[in-house]
């Protein structure tokens, strides 16, 4: 799938309050149930950030930092904001996850929801990117503690909204794939020096 295609996943897991409230009418008494399966998807995430969102690295400051940046931009993220002092980043891109695990994940999201909706729902293009912001604190000399978190951004037309709510499964698989592109990067790095 091309870039172009990739960036038009995301709808379904960005508008999915929208469409929830959207088809209250529809959902008739499935509105509660649905409001509540992503109400859990909601808790979920919460717990997924905390357990996902952070290392620690027995690297020097200046490596993990650099390390970051560079592995963030090897995946096709472009950094938003960053200031050294601070270890502060901010970055934005196209999912790091392949077109056949987006395809899977999507699926399974959808055959979760259609589980519990008497509206049968789709998998749906839709344009967003994903924001990640990283903050990396020195812990002692040669230790580096990262924290990170994943939103996702989704543009329709002039409208742009931030949302830190996903599918479960989604967001533990763009954690993986984030974590990976940096501590690569970070042992490249490493190896260089």
């Amino acid at each position: 799938m091309s870039t172009m295609g990739r960036k038009y996943t995301y709808t379904i897991f960005l508008l999915l309050p929208l469409m929830i409230t959207g088809c209250a009418t529809m959902l008739g008494k499935s509105e509660d149930q649905v409001r509540a399966l992503w109400a859990k998807w909601g808790e979920r995430n919460q717990q997924q950030h905390i357990a996902l969102g952070e290392r620690v690295f027995d690297k020097d400051f200046d490596l993990v930092f650099t390390g970051i940046v560079t592995g963030l931009s090897d995946i096709g993220f472009s950094i938003k904001n960053m200031e050294r002092q601070s270890g502060y980043i901010l970055a934005e891109g196209p999912t790091p996850l392949s077109a056949e695990e987006e395809q899977a994940i999507s699926e399974q999201m959808v055959n979760e929801i259609n589980a519990v909706s008497p509206t049968r729902w789709n998998v749906r293009l839709g344009n967003a990117t994903e924001s990640v912001t990283i903050v990396v604190k020195r812990q002692g000399a040669d230790q580096c503690k990262v924290k990170m978190r994943l939103a996702v951004v989704a543009v329709d037309g002039n409208y742009k909204a931030k949302h830190s709510a996903s599918y479960p499964p989604r967001l533990e698989a763009e954690y993986r794939k984030m974590w990976q592109a940096i501590q690569r990067q970070i042992f490249l790095d490493q190896n260089l020096d």
